[in-house]
């Protein structure tokens, strides 16, 4: 930096202050820099050991469609069964069903004429 018009006292003591200024400051960014490379791999070593959230946020949805997908498959099942089981007690059902509730010929429903072939 060239200052024409200072003193020579004045003008090495601020070539002095902005040297100091510039070592501070690179002293601060350097110290900056190092500490945000240890946050950074700080947080990455705890990212590696927990997990990224995006990476559980994936493991949650997976886990979620798989109990997904066994509650349909579970579904699936129960509906083939409740049907197997329809399909081979439907005889006895239908026998229970239909069980009449009083004889199937009264004296009502004879005609004459099967009375008269009675005889």
């Amino acid at each position: 930096m060239y200052m024409p018009r200072l003193k020579p006292k004045l003008n090495s003591v601020i070539f002095s202050s902005v040297d100091f200024a510039g070592e501070e400051l690179s002293r601060l960014s350097l110290t900056f820099i190092y500490e945000a490379r240890t946050a950074r791999t700080t947080r990455a070593r705890r990212a590696a050991r927990m997990g990224s959230s995006t990476a559980r946020a994936a493991q949650s949805l997976w886990w979620l469609l798989r109990l997904y997908w066994f509650l349909l498959e579970l579904s699936v099942l129960l509906l083939a069964v409740s049907r197997l089981l329809w399909w081979a007690l439907r005889p006895t059902w239908a026998a229970w069903s239909t069980r009449p509730t009083r004889p199937s010929t009264s004296l009502k429903d004879i005609s004459l004429s099967q009375m008269n072939s009675c005889k």
